[in-house]
């Protein structure tokens, strides 16, 4: 075994399998899919001014913010996944054990650790203790329902949406609890759909729009709509109807979320994006992604296999910690080694640098303090039915 090997193999021992769900690496390499787009989003920029070609390409990395659609996708499936397979099997309480104190223990303390780290930074280079409120807005959950200042960190606005989505599925769940399961798979997720588009386009009816900058904003379940096709196919999942022919729809996903990149790069480009047009965009994504989590059903297959290449499946594995770190380290550096006067050599080291501190820390910070929390998590409130 060569060096790269040995570490690769390293790395993934860092892997924490799922306490209830069938292991998949596939989705590990899908978690890094949506990391990459969205590090190109925010990594890669270019000047205004440049030419159609440079802009179609930067168009291309902006288009990448959808990795979060994916990340939200991934979320419904894998969170969902549990509730359905005791559903299916009809064991009480419907709610699996441990559930909230897992989700605790995989989203809070990484918060907590980047909020720590982040805030003395960002008051030592402004000069302004104010970002102290935020701070503790985040800390004791005021997000969730109102508007926090969007200066600190505003990736973390994904926490909101996935947070309201965590607290919802079991209310939905336990008013399923005497419905069919066939009736449940269909009715479940469209139910999803239609809280979180009647949700949004109420709120917008009286001129409530969800933000992240200058305040991070997110609308009580306006949002739910992107856990849908997750939450199908777990539901599909559950009950043994996806077969090994099924990894096919993961091509047509993958296929669709390709073409669409370019689509969306040109109407940036052109500055022709409606509302309606985004919303069909963002749509079309949805299904995309979704699709693409039926390459579960074929570990064989070379798509399947192209997911689960080890470095892709190590970034999912930090994904979130690498969520929570980079934005931030991305603007400092690229303010503190710019201008580049249209220099390529700079341009490519001022990203690589920010590429390589922020995959560093949050490697370090996963490995040292995010996965011995988990590990005691997934132990101390693992799931025991008798």
């Amino acid at each position: 075994m060569n060096f790269i090997s040995r570490l690769t193999a390293r790395f993934l021992a860092w892997h924490l399998k799922p306490t209830d769900t069938q292991n998949y690496d596939v989705l590990d390499g899908l978690r890094g899919l949506a990391i990459l787009l969205v590090i190109a989003c925010h990594l890669v920029y270019f000047n205004p001014d440049a030419n159609v070609y440079i802009k179609f390409i930067g168009g291309i990395c902006g288009a990448g913010g959808y990795g979060v659609t994916l990340f939200f996708c991934l979320s419904g499936y894998l969170v969902s996944l549990p509730f359905w397979k005791r559903k299916r099997l009809s064991k009480t309480p419907v709610i699996p054990p441990g559930y909230g104190q897992r989700r605790f223990f995989k989203i809070y303390p990484p918060l907590v650790f980047s909020l720590l780290l982040l805030t003395p930074i960002y008051i030592y280079f402004s000069h302004d203790p104010s970002y102290l409120i935020p701070t503790v807005e985040w800390l004791f959950g005021i997000p969730i329902l109102g508007p926090v200042d969007g200066r600190l960190n505003p990736v973390m606005w994904s926490l909101i949406v996935e947070v309201q989505f965590y607290m919802l599925l079991p209310v939905v769940m336990l008013l399923f609890r005497n419905i069919s399961m066939r009736k449940s798979i269909w009715m479940i997720p469209l139910l999803f759909a239609s809280v979180g588009i009647c949700s949004r386009y109420a709120f917008m009816t009286w001129g409530i729009y969800g933000t992240i900058f200058p305040w991070v904003y997110r609308p009580l379940f306006s949002d739910l709509d992107v856990f849908t096709m997750g939450v199908f196919v777990a539901g599909l999942h559950s009950m043994g109807f996806i077969t090994k022919s099924w990894a096919k729809i993961g091509n047509i996903g993958a296929l669709i979320f390709i073409v669409t990149l370019p689509i969306l790069s040109y109407l940036n480009l052109i500055q022709q994006k409606s509302l309606l047009q985004s919303e069909i965009v963002s749509f079309i994504l949805k299904i995309a992604f979704g699709c693409m989590l039926f390459f579960i059903a074929d570990a064989k297959r070379f798509a399947t296999q192209l997911f689960c290449n080890p470095l892709l499946r190590w970034f999912g594995i930090i994904s979130y910690e690498w969520y929570l770190l980079h934005q931030p380290i991305f603007y400092w550096i690229r303010h503190s080694l710019s201008p580049g006067n249209g220099s390529i050599s700079t341009y490519l080291f001022i990203i690589s640098v920010s590429f390589m501190t922020s995959l560093l820390l949050a490697a370090l910070v996963y490995k040292y303090f995010s996965l011995p929390i988990l590990e005691y998590g997934r132990i101390r409130y693992r799931p025991i039915d008798k």
